[in-house]
């Protein structure tokens, strides 16, 4: 870092001045629970039932926001642009056709 006697890319210091800094006010809006949209979906952790992620499609903003939940707490979002979801479902398609191939195909999921 600086006065260490090193240099350091310039973007790594400009990505270390940006990281996330949360004031009081963010942290009650994290806080409240919101009902989810209807457009939606909700998956839960493979860890415990306690975690999931909610997709919700927001449409009039042209954005689909991923939030993160532990209980009936929101710890985290992020909103990805309508624009980018093709290129968000090209690769999770891709993972799954190259991870689960052959004696290790997963079921189609029910419903």
């Amino acid at each position: 870092m600086a006065g260490d006697g090193q240099r350091h890319p310039a973007s790594v210091t400009a990505a270390a001045s940006l990281a996330p800094r949360r004031t009081e006010e963010q942290n009650r809006f994290m806080a409240r629970t919101v009902a989810l949209p209807v457009r939606g979906e909700v998956f839960l952790d493979a860890r415990d039932a306690g975690r999931a992620l909610r997709l919700s499609w927001h449409h009039e903003e042209e954005l689909v926001v991923l939030s993160l939940w532990r209980g009936h707490k929101c710890t985290g979002t992020f909103q990805l642009a309508a624009d980018d979801v093709p290129a968000f479902v090209h690769a999770l398609a891709d993972g799954l056709t190259e991870g689960y191939e052959g004696d290790h195909a997963i079921p189609p999921r029910a419903g």
